[in-house]
């Protein structure tokens, strides 16, 4: 697995350090070959947890991302938008339930510069709402259909504060 780094400098100022390309290491290129090996097989993983999620939310009039139908999204995390997001957040880590916050900012993470990379709250101010009010549902491979459904009825008790239509987007119809 994976991990992204997290060093502050990063954030701060975002520039590629001196000799960041040459610092791949051999146990690390292994390492990144398993992980690109197992790719298509966790992508279909993905793709299935993401299907029990966006049928749930289409059967319950719940908006979401609109798919292009030559396009084939796989989902690293799904995203819902919610009214009252911290409450229910708390809610789900009361019943050991995993989801998450992540996207919470136009420019992620959180604590970056916006403006070293020329962005300021309210440029975008759909971008801003959204950051506001997103959750995210997990599809990594340790989700399977059953905790996926578990995650659904938890969201099933608290479906007003899923989002309808959340920016007033014109929705096309669907084939």
């Amino acid at each position: 697995f994976l991990h992204g780094s997290s060093m502050d400098t990063e954030f701060i100022d975002p520039v590629m350090p001196p000799g960041y390309r040459e610092r791949f290491g051999a146990s690390r290129k292994h390492q990144l070959l398993r992980v690109l090996a197992s790719l298509p097989r966790e992508n279909a993983h993905r793709e299935r947890i993401a299907e029990i999620y966006s049928k749930w939310c289409s059967d319950h009039g719940f908006f979401t991302q609109i798919v292009p139908p030559d396009c084939r999204p796989t989902y690293l995390r799904f995203p819902l938008l919610v009214e009252g997001r911290a409450d229910l957040l708390a809610a789900a880590q009361a019943e050991r339930l995993e989801i998450g916050d992540w996207m919470n900012a136009p420019l992620h993470p959180q604590e970056a510069n916006a403006g070293a990379f020329g962005y300021a709250i309210g440029d975008c101010p759909i971008a801003d709402s959204v950051a506001e009010r997103v959750i995210n549902l997990p599809t990594h491979r340790h989700i399977n259909s059953r905790e996926a459904n578990r995650l659904l009825a938890f969201l099933a008790h608290r479906q007003d504060c899923i989002a309808k239509n959340p920016v007033g987007i014109k929705v096309p119809s669907q084939p």
